[in-house]
């Protein structure tokens, strides 16, 4: 019987066959492929190498436009692992993700907002506001977050 390709040489084909085209797509802007490419970066795999740092910049780059960046972020900030633990990032990511509206559907509103059916989908929205309600973060966060998210306004703002 004649041996074909070992197991583990179609993982590694596989793995970084994904990685590639991921990356590509997140090259082009697109959110969603932004936000794969930078979960592959955070968990790596067996033949890819863990890069959180770049990880964290393709997610700050689309967190005002996606709320799943956002809370990407703050969750990073809040454990600790694949950056340093800051829970005023993570409470400015947190607010980010809480200033966009819900999108859950009506009829399943409810039980995504009180987490009965979460493991089939979470609401960013509801969790993040979970997460600012239980989480204890240093009183001056909400007074941080205003001053911080008033320049990246300004910024945004057109100069004369």
């Amino acid at each position: 019987m004649e041996s074909g390709t070992p197991l583990r040489e179609i993982v590694r084909i596989l793995e970084r066959s994904w990685k590639e085209e991921y990356k590509k797509e997140a090259k082009k802007g697109l959110a969603d492929a932004k936000i794969i490419y930078a979960k592959i970066l955070i968990k790596g795999a067996a033949h890819i190498r863990k890069n959180p740092k770049l990880a964290i910049k393709i997610l700050k780059e689309i967190s005002f436009k996606s709320p799943e960046a956002s809370l990407m972020l703050a969750k990073l900030y809040l454990k600790g692992k694949s950056a340093a633990k800051d829970l005023y990032k993570a409470y400015y990511y947190l607010r980010i993700t809480v200033g966009f509206d819900c999108k859950c559907e009506d009829r399943y509103k409810a039980q995504l907002h009180s987490g009965e059916i979460s493991n089939v989908f979470s609401c960013n929205y509801a969790l993040a506001l979970r997460l600012l309600n239980m989480c204890r973060f240093p009183d001056d966060c909400e007074e941080r977050f205003r001053v911080k998210f008033e320049k990246h306004i300004q910024k945004l703002k057109p100069t004369k």
